[in-house]
C-alpha cells in the first residue's frame, strides 16, 4: 500500500535585523511564517556572536519584561530612540547616555587653616600651639 504524499522543502529562515530596538514580538510580526521558537532560536545564536546585545527590558503592565535587543555594535541614536519608547536600559547602556557634568568652581578654593592650643598641666607651664 502506497500513500500520497508530498515532500516540500523546508526554506532557511534568513533574519534580517533591524538597525533600531526591537523585540520578538516585533520579529514574530516582521516575519508571520515563522516560528516563534525558530525566531528565539535566532535570537540567542546571534546574541553568542555577538552579532545582537540585549540593551534592556520593556516592562508591560502585567507579566515579566520582555527583552530589548539591537544590532552591535549599539549606537547611541538606537539608545535615545529605546529610551524615547520607554525601555529600562541595562546598566552598562545607560551610563553611555548619562552626561556627565562638569564643575568650575567661580572662585579658588582656599586651604582651611586651623590653629589648635593645647595646654598640659599647670605643674609643667608648658604650651603647645598647631598648625594644620
Amino acid at each position: 500500500m502506497k500513500t500520497n504524499t508530498s515532500k516540500t522543502s523546508k526554506k532557511k529562515l534568513v533574519v534580517n535585523w533591524p538597525n533600531t530596538a526591537f523585540t520578538i514580538d516585533q520579529l514574530q510580526s516582521q516575519y508571520p511564517t515563522a516560528k516563534n521558537i525558530t525566531l528565539r532560536f535566532r535570537v540567542k545564536r546571534s546574541l553568542g556572536s555577538n552579532e545582537l546585545t540585549v540593551i534592556g527590558k520593556n516592562s508591560g503592565s502585567v507579566g515579566r519584561p520582555t527583552l530589548v535587543f539591537a544590532k552591535a555594535p549599539v549606537t547611541k541614536e538606537v539608545l535615545a530612540a529605546a529610551v524615547k519608547a520607554n525601555v529600562v536600559l541595562d546598566e552598562q547602556f545607560s551610563k553611555s547616555l548619562t552626561p556627565v557634568a562638569q564643575f568650575t568652581p567661580t572662585t579658588p578654593m582656599e586651604t582651611a587653616k586651623t590653629e589648635v592650643t593645647t595646654t598640659t598641666p599647670a605643674k609643667t607651664g608648658k604650651k603647645e600651639t598647631v598648625t594644620a
